[in-house]
């Protein structure tokens, strides 16, 4: 049974290449609850072209969230300019958005070995 202190970690596909980047989550089939996508160099995301809205957690160089946008709808941009890396879920209730913070930063924590 998992803590209540600790959240449960998203699992994260990691989108380190440029082709990998610029694809994002137009390639492949939807997320999953409990699934992300982190892509390196990032500071702003569009969802043009997307089905569903997203949650958008945006990442300073310590891995920590800097910033969140909750429900990014689709055809709509989020950008965060001092941020280097973002991290793409399914949307989050405003009421959920800092434990959905709590849930980004585990899961970072645990991928970080995977540099």
């Amino acid at each position: 049974m998992p803590d209540a202190a600790q959240p449960a970690a998203l699992i994260l596909r990691r989108a380190l290449l440029w082709h990998e980047r610029a694809a994002g989550l137009l390639r492949g089939p939807p997320l999953l609850p409990g699934h992300g996508l982190w892509i390196a160099r990032c500071r702003a995301v569009h969802t043009i072209g997307m089905r569903y809205p997203i949650a958008v957690f945006f990442l300073n160089e310590n891995d920590l969230v800097t910033s969140a946008r909750g429900v990014v709808r689709p055809y709509s941009w989020a950008i965060d300019h001092a941020a280097v890396s973002v991290i793409e879920t399914l949307e989050v209730k405003a009421g959920d958005l800092c434990p959905a913070i709590a849930r980004v930063e585990q899961s970072v924590l645990l991928a970080r070995g995977s540099r």
